[in-house]
């Protein structure tokens, strides 16, 4: 899978933002990786059932290629995909 860039635009500054968005970056191998690398934060978002399966393997990963990361789990389930945990997370 490859990651694909694109332009955020938000409310708040800053304003515009640069984000890439990727799926099974475990098996994805370097090209999604290689999306991440210019960005100068990458925040990971998963449930805490993923999480708690493939954390420590992406997270090296990450650390492998020197992309600075933050982990925001969520409650598993379609309760967590709402617009109060999306502001919770860009906080």
């Amino acid at each position: 899978m490859k990651a694909e860039k694109m332009t955020a635009v938000f409310s708040r500054p800053p304003a515009k933002q640069q984000i890439a968005i990727a799926c099974d970056l475990i098996s994805s191998g370097s090209t999604a990786l290689d999306c991440l690398k210019g960005f100068r934060k990458t925040a990971v978002i998963t449930d805490r059932n993923v999480m708690r399966l493939h954390w420590k393997s992406l997270e090296g990963i990450l650390k492998s290629a020197g992309i600075r990361h933050e982990l925001f789990s969520i409650e598993p389930g379609e309760k967590s995909k709402s617009l109060s945990e999306a502001g919770r997370i860009s906080n």
